[in-house]
């Protein structure tokens, strides 16, 4: 189950490095932020989730799906609840 794990764990990183090349080319769209905080709460990175996630709120507030996203962001964080 570890190398399971620890492939995911690699596919995730590689998802955070593409998404990071996009926000830097485009760091007003909030969809690489969001998808940033969902990466980085895959990995167990919820304090970086967090960041993201609030920067993608700050960019688009009247963004609908976003009040989901952030309490399945708070859920997971306060379980501990990761996809390794």
């Amino acid at each position: 189950m570890g190398s399971v794990r620890n492939a995911r764990a690699v596919l995730y990183q590689g998802a955070i490095d593409a998404f990071e090349k996009g926000r830097a080319l485009a760091p007003g769209d909030k969809n690489f932020w969001v998808a940033l905080g969902l990466a980085y709460d895959e990995l167990g990175r919820f304090h970086e989730g967090e960041w993201m996630l609030d920067q993608a709120r700050a960019l688009d507030p009247k963004f609908a799906p976003m009040r989901d996203l952030y309490e399945d962001h708070l859920r997971r964080w306060q379980t501990g609840k990761t996809g390794l």
